[in-house]
């Protein structure tokens, strides 16, 4: 780079230079002569334009070659004039590379001297002695200027005169400082970043007095670390107490006992470190930030996953869906595709589990009050607690007793023995072995072998009922017999015709009053066609609809003077048109509803029936009205159905009792009763 030199300003009067130092901020633009004609020389990345002087950022590199240019002109005696400080900073530590066609930046008007005279206006800079701040006393300054030597009178005595005529007087006049002269002063006392231009322009203007730090340190940002991010909540296993949306903590159930995921799931995620930004000292110097922190992804993927490079960053995908497990030892993430549970469900191994997996294998016991939920769940040993499935099947291979099993949507199956238990699939199905004792309710139930239970079902099988309650729509029993003088008590569920035939009732008086409406529309309108003018009226009118009768031009006037007169009436027949449509639709839809409600009553109960092929003890059979469209399988009105099938003692709908023989019937709807006279 070139040397640059001071620009040399003419030597003015003294006059001139006096006002000059006074007022140093001159709104004149300096003027640079070309390169080599001995005033000046600037770099190749400055250019002169009519608004003063630019960088062009294609020509200056990251070299560092504009502090170095700067630091000629402080260090020459001059300073920038009309000085664009934002711009400034940004050549000197932000801008580290420009592409070529980037727009040149300004930076200043020119290039101007600061006279020694000027210099003597600024104190010292106290700096901090970490470079952390910098502080400037502000006060009142003067300049001393020279005032012209007055001149010798014609004819004056040099003895009786002894004043010194060659000698100029001197005195102080208020002078005021400049920002871009206190920039390169900073410059020149060591402080070159973080300078408060801001402060120090309103000081400077409003000719404040007093202690002002005038700079501060850039402190460094600091970057962040590499990590991990979890793409999943259910990732490990937490065997803390599970909260619950109320905010109340389940002391009988861990958070997530066994985490599962599904298939291309995304687990982890890495979050790239962000390199801090470096900080600077008052004197420019870089403060640099800590290195941040990194490490290997793919170290930590275990079998079961894959690394996945995505647009936003490197993840850890499962590769099959199945259970997450995290070895600590080796610090991997693995997947399996099935879990099974060797310990057994209790308090110190699981507690309650919660399981959003579709297969579950357990081969220890389930402790009593101990809760499984799943789905497609297997049991090996005894269960003492309660299983709920989402669907799918529950399979018991041995005992469950004291608990509970609930698969509203999907199927129960018992290999081993059920005791004082409930069973329970709304919508589905139960399949048992032997139940003693127990609460069976489900659309399709099949029980082998039953002794003192609560069955009640859609569609009911039973082997051998001893003292049991069955109930159901269609139940079948091979042998019915007593336990320990309890009677076995069969409830055919038949339906209740009245609520229909009400609803019958209702739609034939509606059907009624629309034909009785319709009547009334009628009359209606043969009383208006009954008027004679509006008869022959309408007579005529027809004719001449149909051709009958060619109206003459002398004709028209009469006949628009009758239409005129019999308007209203047309008005009233077309009201009466539209009535008799809309009635029309109506008894179109009540009659279809009616003849809906009649196949529904026709077909009620078709398949309810009882069959018992031997009866080997007390049974009694009878019939319960039940509505078919409720949920007597489950909640409240499964308590309900129980408890009126335990007074049917004082019910008169009996169809059997006895202690021998076999039982075979089926429903046939009863007679409708016949309509009340009005």
């Amino acid at each position: 780079m070139a040397a640059v030199a001071t620009t040399q300003i003419a030597s003015a009067a003294a006059g001139d230079r006096s006002a000059a130092l006074r007022a140093p901020a001159a709104d004149a633009i300096d003027t640079f002569p070309e390169a080599g004609d001995g005033e000046a020389l600037l770099p190749s990345f400055m250019r002169k334009r009519p608004g003063g002087l630019y960088v062009d950022l294609s020509e200056l590199g990251t070299d560092g070659r504009f502090a170095r240019f700067v630091e000629d002109v402080f260090s020459a005696g001059s300073y920038f004039s009309g000085l664009e400080f934002g711009n400034f900073n940004r050549l000197l530590y932000e801008i580290e590379q420009a592409a070529n066609d980037a727009d040149p930046i300004r930076l200043a008007t020119g290039i101007r001297p600061f006279p020694a005279e000027r210099r003597a206006l600024y104190r010292p800079v106290r700096t901090g002695s970490d470079g952390s701040f910098a502080e400037y006393v502000f006060e009142h300054v003067f300049l001393e200027i020279e005032s012209p030597a007055p001149e010798k009178a014609d004819g004056a005595d040099d003895e009786e005169a002894p004043i010194d005529w060659t000698k100029k007087p001197v005195k102080s006049e208020p002078a005021k400082l400049d920002f871009d002269e206190f920039v390169a002063h900073l410059w020149t006392q060591g402080v070159r970043a973080g300078i408060d231009d801001s402060a120090l322009r309103r000081v400077i203007n409003k000719g404040e007095t007093g202690r002002l730090t005038v700079a501060h340190w850039i402190e460094p940002t600091e970057g962040k670390g590499a990590g991990i991010e979890e793409k999943t909540k259910s990732l490990h296993r937490d065997n803390s107490p599970k909260i619950s949306r109320g905010g109340n903590a389940d002391l009988g159930q861990f958070k997530n006992r066994f985490p599962q995921v599904v298939k291309d799931e995304a687990l982890l995620r890495k979050t790239p470190r962000v390199l801090g930004e470096p900080g600077r000292k008052v004197s420019g110097e870089i403060v640099e930030p800590k290195p941040p922190a990194d490490f290997d992804l793919a170290a930590l993927a275990g079998p079961g996953t894959r690394i996945e490079q995505r647009r936003d960053g490197e993840y850890i995908v499962a590769a099959f869906a199945g259970f997450v497990n995290l070895d600590t030892s080796s610090n991997q993430i693995s997947i399996t595709e099935k879990i099974v549970g060797r310990e057994g469900v209790s308090v110190r191994t699981t507690g309650n589990l919660s399981l959003s997996g579709d297969d579950y294998e357990e081969f220890g016991e389930v402790q009593e009050q101990r809760v499984v939920e799943g789905k497609n769940m297997t049991f090996h040993a005894d269960v003492f607690g309660s299983l709920v499935s989402r669907g799918g099947l529950i399979l018991l291979e041995r005992n469950l007793t004291n608990g509970r099993a609930s698969n509203p949507g999907g199927e129960i199956i018992a290999h081993g023995r059920t005791s004082a238990s409930v069973l329970e699939a709304p919508k589905g199905k139960i399949h048992l072995k032997h139940a003693e004792g127990c609460t069976i309710s489900g659309s399709d139930v099949v029980v082998e072998s039953a002794t003192f239970c609560h069955i009640v079902g859609v569609r009911v099988q039973v082997g051998t009922a001893a003292g049991c309650s069955v109930t159901g729509q269609s139940v079948s029993i091979t042998e019915s017999r007593a336990y320990k003088d309890k009677e076995t008590v069969c409830a055919v569920l038949v339906p209740n015709p009245s609520a229909i035939d009400e609803q019958r009732t209702e739609v034939r008086k509606r059907l009624a009053e629309v034909v009785a409406e319709a009547d009334q529309q009628r009359q209606k309108a043969a009383a208006i066609k009954g008027q004679k003018e509006f008869a022959s009226f309408l007579m005529l009118q027809d004719k001449i609809w149909k051709g009958e009768i060619k109206v003459a031009p002398a004709q028209e006037a009469h006949l628009i003077k009758l239409t005129t007169r019999f308007s209203p009436m047309m008005q009233q027949l077309r009201a009466v048109a539209e009535a008799m449509g809309r009635l029309q639709k109506t008894h179109a839809e009540v009659d279809e509803q009616l003849k809906t409600l009649d196949r529904e009553r026709e077909s009620m109960g078709a398949e309810v029936q009882c069959a018992i092929a031997s009866i080997t003890g007390d049974t009694v059979v009878r019939t319960l009205q039940c509505d078919p469209a409720g949920d007597f399988l489950s909640g409240e009105g499964l308590k309900e159905l129980l408890t009126r099938v335990r007074s049917l003692d004082r019910s008169p709908e009996k169809l059997f009792t006895g202690e021998s023989g076999r039982f075979d019937w089926r429903y046939k709807p009863a007679a409708e009763p016949a309509a009340k006279p009005d």
